[in-house]
Parts: structure tokens; C-alpha cells; sequence
């Protein structure tokens, strides 16, 4: 095969997949226990793949997400107070693992990685939950709000998605996920005039 072809835009695919929404709205009065609590749940179902037409290769896309999970809860606690949370899921970004190494012909005492499954690997999930309390201001025409939040509550690595990176003076590779925020304290004003 030319050089030339290995870089066409032969491919084709297919994606499909299923969301469910289930929403309460916030009610006007917050007598009643039920009337203060008030979110949403979002669910995503999905799968992709994509077949290669040069080789005959078929894998799942490299953005393939199958599941997408977010929670989104909110309790009135007075009519200027609120706390709330939000919890989100998803699956880790398919990978294509480094299963061994070889000489590198090129250049002796140096190695070139032997592949696995194209994306045949997949990175541990990403999720998080995030805590808001938040009161409400009005002076005059100004409005608005002042929030403490905390992010990624229990401090969770995450990942959702890898890298190789060569140990120095070795013919190993070393997979490292990516790094979420760690545990953050944040606080902010929002207001509206």
C-alpha cells in the first residue's frame, strides 16, 4: 500500500444509544418537605464503533462513552437558604494497550512498542460529588446570591482517560491517568442587577 493512503479518511461507523430525564422543579412554596427538595437525574446509554475500511479493522471509537451519569439535588432549607449537590459519572475513554516491546531496527538498544487491540483497554471511570450551600441576597434592586462549595468531596483521583509515558532509561512504559481536581473549597458572589 502507498504511503499516501495510510492517512485517508477511509472509515466509517455507526453510534447509537438511549437518555432518560426524570426532573422535579422547584415549587413556589417550601411548607412541605417534598416542595423544598427539587433536581434532576440524567442517564445516558451509548455505544460507537468504527471500522477501518483500509485494514478491515473494527473498534470501538476512541470518544466512545457508554455511560453518563448525572445527579443534580437541591433542598430548600429556608426561603434564602439552599444546599444542594451534584454527583456525575462517566465511563474512562477507551485505550490501546502496550502489550510488549521490540528492537527498534532503526536504532539499536532503543524499542518500539507492540500494540494490542486498537482500544481494546478502557481507563476506570470518571465521577465525582460536589456540595453547594448557598444564600440568597436582595438589596433593593440587587440580587443575587454568596455560595461555599466543595469539590470532589472525597477526593477522588479520577482518571477517565490514560496516557503511556516511556520511563527514562528503560524500555518500559508507564500508563498514568489523567488527574481530576482534587478535594477544592470555592466560594463565590453572583449578583444581578
Amino acid at each position: 500500500m502507498p504511503t499516501g493512503e495510510q492517512y485517508l479518511n477511509a472509515a466509517t461507523g455507526e453510534a447509537y444509544g438511549a437518555e432518560l430525564m426524570i426532573n422535579k422543579n422547584r415549587a413556589v412554596t417550601f411548607a412541605a418537605w417534598p416542595d423544598r427538595v427539587y433536581g434532576w437525574l440524567a442517564l445516558s446509554l451509548s455505544k460507537s464503533k468504527r471500522l477501518n475500511q483500509l485494514n478491515n479493522v473494527e473498534a470501538v471509537f476512541e470518544y466512545d462513552t457508554p455511560v453518563i451519569a448525572n445527579l443534580v439535588a437541591n433542598y430548600r432549607i429556608t426561603e434564602n437558604w439552599e444546599a444542594g449537590l451534584r454527583w456525575t459519572l462517566r465511563s474512562g475513554l477507551p485505550y490501546t494497550a502496550i502489550v510488549a516491546n521490540r528492537p527498534n531496527p532503526s536504532f539499536p538498544g532503543f524499542y518500539l512498542p507492540v500494540y494490542g487491540d486498537l482500544n481494546g483497554s478502557r481507563a476506570s471511570p470518571y465521577h465525582r460529588l460536589d456540595l453547594r450551600v448557598e444564600r440568597a441576597l436582595r438589596f433593593g434592586r440587587f440580587h443575587g446570591s454568596v455560595y461555599a462549595d466543595l469539590i470532589n468531596v472525597y477526593n477522588r483521583r479520577n482518571g477517565g482517560a490514560v496516557q503511556y509515558k516511556p520511563i527514562p532509561n528503560s524500555s518500559d512504559y508507564e500508563l498514568e491517568e489523567e488527574e481530576s481536581l482534587p478535594l477544592l473549597p470555592s466560594v463565590g458572589i453572583k449578583l444581578t442587577f
